[in-house]
């Protein structure tokens, strides 16, 4: 089961490398990660680009003019071959080795189109500080109370035939871009929460 990871970047030059360190020390061995650089004017590109030959297997680069984090997310969702998608910015990182983990829930849970779990909050020194613990939800739920409030976008993994029916992020949209595609990616779908830390 191939998972890929899609990274929206615009001048987060400072924290690529422990995002993507974080994807490159992964145990499991068929991960893609599609970074779109945005049109970065730091060093953005060059510290991707290190990645990518070191792990050329394993990372993607692609560069646009900047065009916003929507833009950027539906260019690396063109982009994606894997049997999983998860959401990640580059100023989060990942827990160790947790795609195994993921890889095993959906392999022994066929039915679930989309699992959620938790992620972890640390300081600027990448200290841990604590867990927080996303609810479990009816859809009603978060479409009345808003789908941010149940969920954590780098926590949330979706198999990737549901964008076959399903437009991408609205870039028109200039707030809750997140929790409007969350909208449309649980509706009619099956979920599951796991007590996983992913990010």
């Amino acid at each position: 089961m191939k998972i890929s990871i899609i990274t929206p970047n615009y001048n987060y030059e400072k924290y690529l490398p422990e995002l993507l360190k974080s994807v490159a020390l992964q145990d499991y061995p068929d991960i893609e990660h599609v970074i779109v650089d945005d049109g970065s004017t730091d060093n953005s590109v060059s510290v991707i680009e290190t990645f990518v030959r070191q792990y050329p297997n394993r990372f993607k680069l692609i560069q646009q003019a900047n065009a916003g984090q929507s833009a950027a997310l539906n260019t690396a969702l063109k982009a994606v071959s894997g049997d999983l998608i998860v959401w990640i910015n580059s100023d989060d990182y990942f827990t160790e080795n947790i795609f195994k983990k993921i890889a095993r829930f959906f392999t022994e849970n066929p039915h679930v189109d989309i699992m959620y779990g938790d992620i972890n909050f640390v300081d600027l020194e990448s200290q841990f500080i604590f867990t927080h613990r996303n609810q479990s939800f009816r859809y009603s739920e978060a479409a009345l109370l808003g789908f941010t409030m149940f969920l954590s976008s780098n926590a949330v993994v979706w198999r990737s035939n549901l964008m076959k029916n399903l437009i991408g992020f609205r870039a028109d949209l200039k707030c809750n871009m997140d929790g409007e595609f969350y909208s449309r990616l649980f509706y009619k779908n099956t979920f599951s929460y796991q007590s996983l830390a992913i990010a």
